[in-house]
């Protein structure tokens, strides 16, 4: 849906908006023409430095000059990164990038951990269902234990995905656990992982 503007300062805009699936507006391309004649160009929020033969900001000399830019500006596809994928898409992509750290994965990597939870926390997008690792949930567990604020905000927050509370109680109501044990007993972790497997 194409729109013009004209503002109190005489800033000239054309634009061109594109309804969101969340039932809001989006500017799609965007081009505006300031005070002093200086033409910039926007594809969705982002300032293009440049496109063809043109340099942003443009200084406009002519009507032709505007005409010229707005052909190849209309031209021009929105960037895949302001598109939003289908589910498809999301879950190749996500296989993708699984496949790519397997590589990864070996205990001999000096982040083994760190590639560890990150795939866990891609499958777990990439199922759509919580269906935990046995060591994540142990992780959880001991996380919960030790720092249940820290726990709450960071569930609450979507930045990353774990269990939810009742999940860890059980878990942990149910086999006596406490972080202060796992703080002294080198076994605590493997015996939670086995019990956690009978769950």
């Amino acid at each position: 849906m194409p729109v013009f503007e004209i503002d109190s300062t005489n800033n000239f805009t054309i634009g061109i908006l594109q309804q969101s699936s969340h039932g809001g507006t989006l500017v799609e391309k965007c081009l505006t023409i300031d005070e002093n004649l200086m033409l910039n160009c926007y594809l969705s929020s982002d300032e293009l430095p440049s496109l063809d033969k043109f340099q942003f900001p443009l200084k406009v000399n002519s009507l032709r000059t505007i005409d010229t830019v707005l052909d190849v500006f209309s031209n021009i596809q929105t960037s895949p990164s302001h598109t939003h994928c289908s589910d498809g898409q999301f879950i190749l992509i996500l296989q993708l990038v699984l496949s790519l750290f397997i590589p990864l994965k070996s205990e001999n990597f000096k982040f083994h951990r760190v590639i560890l939870f990150m795939c866990e926390q891609l499958r777990l997008m990439k199922q759509g269902v919580c269906c935990y690792s046995y060591d994540f949930l142990v992780f959880a567990s001991v996380f919960y234990n030790t720092a249940p604020n820290a726990y709450r905000f960071l569930h609450i927050s979507g930045n990353c995905l774990l269990p939810c509370y009742n999940t860890i109680r059980k878990i942990t109501l149910s086999k006596a656990m406490s972080s202060l044990i796992e703080q002294h007993d080198s076994t605590f972790l493997c015996y939670v992982k086995e019990k956690v497997k009978i769950l």
